[in-house]
């Protein structure tokens, strides 16, 4: 008998599948001591519109990061056993401009912190 998901998981779930949507590459999942992590490889060309969808996505976690290797590029994301249970919503649109810069505003939830290094905190 399997046991029902936990709110952390439902919301890693959600989370791993608006990343592997934004870059077309499946995400990963791991626990962690406190939560569950998920990652994703960035592709090498990021358009205005894929970047804002990784932020949303990356906002809505506890933490998040950005990992750079002579292989690529990895941001990942926490969510803690123990959060506020609001729901991940879909990004709001993106509009671009013929500069390439976007406009809008994300729907993330969460006290984000950004870690640019392969340190956690």
């Amino acid at each position: 008998m399997c046991s029902a998901e936990t709110p952390a998981e439902t919301r890693a779930a959600a989370l791993a599948a608006l990343l592997t949507a934004a870059t077309g590459v499946p995400s990963r999942l791991a626990a962690t001591g406190a939560g569950i992590r998920v990652e994703a490889d960035l592709p090498t060309e990021l358009p205005p519109v894929t970047f804002a969808a990784i932020l949303d996505a990356l906002s809505a976690g506890a933490r998040y990061g950005h990992q750079r290797t002579d292989v690529g590029d990895t941001v990942w994301v926490e969510i803690d056993d123990e959060f506020d249970d609001e729901p991940v919503t879909e990004p709001e649109p993106v509009t671009v401009t013929g500069d390439g810069t976007g406009t809008g505003e994300g729907t993330g939830t969460g006290d984000a912190h950004h870690d640019e290094t392969d340190q956690e905190e």
